[in-house]
């Protein structure tokens, strides 16, 4: 494959065209204006807008235990899986609308995923980082890729940041799981200690005036106060807590936090509907 030229985020690459080469071949990268160079791998990690679906295709390994591909859900021909993922995703709060605008994809070739919905992350797709969650009562409720399958994994991925990253919202909404990410427009890091890896891209995705807002389940408060300590030795940072038991619950109650809404708070009846 030839090398792609894209601009480069590390100078700003103010010019007419851009002048940082990537080499998907050889792995490595180098800017002509700025002379950057280093190891692709940590380019990417730094500035995952630069992931293209035709660069990660590329950078997979050449072992992997299992590649199951992805169709989005309202693309999918297989119209009972369609349906019975639809009625699922209702039960949770999320509309057509949403499982399309976060592409919710259905899984074929591969049995281990069949009973389960699927959320790529954005802006890469499946081959990048996917979460998939039991629409049934499949064991586990969540399922990850396994090593070598994609190029992250759920303790490098943070589902959503390139979302927050276009909407140029200060506030950065971080929760533990999807569907409360959906619920306050965050983002999700799979759990209530998220790695040194993810809170660095968290970090890094703030603006100057930037906030990260601990947006935990009720009964991980004790974590979400040691993590805004955590945090707050490097960005401004705050807790806030769901009235009902997670915020997950909101979405199924029919409620979105809006953009440019900095707390969480009552939603007059005639708003809680999706339609």
């Amino acid at each position: 494959m030839s090398e792609i030229l894209v601009k480069c985020p590390i100078c700003g690459d103010h010019r007419d065209h851009p002048h940082l080469y990537l080499n998907p071949e050889k792995k490595v990268y180098h800017c002509w204006y700025c002379d950057a160079s280093g190891k692709l791998e940590w380019l990417l990690e730094k500035y995952p807008h630069l992931v293209t679906a035709t660069l990660i295709s590329e950078l997979k390994p050449e072992r992997r235990e299992y590649q199951p591909a992805f169709t989005p859900l309202e693309k999918t021909e297989n119209e009972r899986r369609r349906k019975e993922a639809l009625a699922f995703l209702r039960k949770r709060g999320v509309t057509e609308k949403m499982a399309r605008e976060v592409r919710v994809s259905l899984s074929h070739g591969d049995q281990r995923v069949e009973h389960y919905v699927v959320f790529p992350d954005l802006p890469g797709g499946p081959d990048v980082f996917w979460a998939a969650r039991a629409i049934g009562l499949e064991k586990p409720k969540w399922l990850f890729p396994s090593k070598g399958v994609t190029h992250l994994s759920a303790h490098r991925a943070v589902w959503g940041l390139a979302e927050y990253a276009r909407s140029g919202e200060k506030d950065l909404w971080l929760c533990e799981g999807i569907f409360d990410a959906l619920a306050v427009n965050g983002v999700a890091c799979f759990g209530k200690t998220p790695s040194n890896e993810q809170l660095r891209k968290i970090v890094q995705a703030l603006g100057p005036d930037g906030r990260v807002v601990v947006a935990f389940d009720r009964d991980a408060q004790n974590e979400a106060w040691g993590l805004q300590k955590r945090l707050r030795t490097l960005v401004r940072a705050c807790v806030a807590i769901p009235a009902l038991k997670d915020y997950g619950e909101y979405l199924e109650e029919g409620w979105q936090r809006r953009r440019g809404e900095s707390e969480p708070g009552p939603v007059p009846e005639d708003e809680r509907s999706f339609k």
